[in-house]
């Protein structure tokens, strides 16, 4: 009597009893993730220029971190996010540049001469 095969169990482990993942292991996640990132951007509105750039800095990002042993259980869900976080980042620093620009000429117009110290 042959019985089907039982489902095998699979025990979540904790990072620290968790083996090292190998060079191809890292680089099969970090194809998944540029790929994520890069679906994401372009569903943000950003040019497949732009996309491509977020989508680098994403897998920058992933690659420090599961270089130092750390985890990323959903390669789609991590790239959604670290991708949301890259671009609110990137218009915030922009958005503060423009900001901060606008202040310093302003301080300097208030000098009274209307010219701009140059020393």
């Amino acid at each position: 009597m042959n019985c089907p095969p039982q489902p095998t169990i699979i025990i979540s482990c904790s990072p620290e009893e968790r083996p090292p993942l190998t060079a191809a292991e890292i680089n099969q996640r970090i194809i998944a993730i540029r790929a994520a990132a890069f679906r994401v951007a372009i569903s943000r509105g950003l040019s497949r220029d732009d996309a491509d750039d977020v989508a680098q800095e994403v897998a920058i990002r992933a690659w420090h971190l599961l270089s130092k042993g750390g985890v990323i259980n959903s390669a789609n869900a991590w790239a959604n996010r670290a991708t949301r976080n890259h671009i609110i980042d990137a218009h915030r620093r922009r958005t503060s540049q423009k900001a901060g620009g606008d202040l310093v000429e302003s301080l300097d117009d208030k000098d009274g001469s209307g010219e701009t110290d140059q020393s």
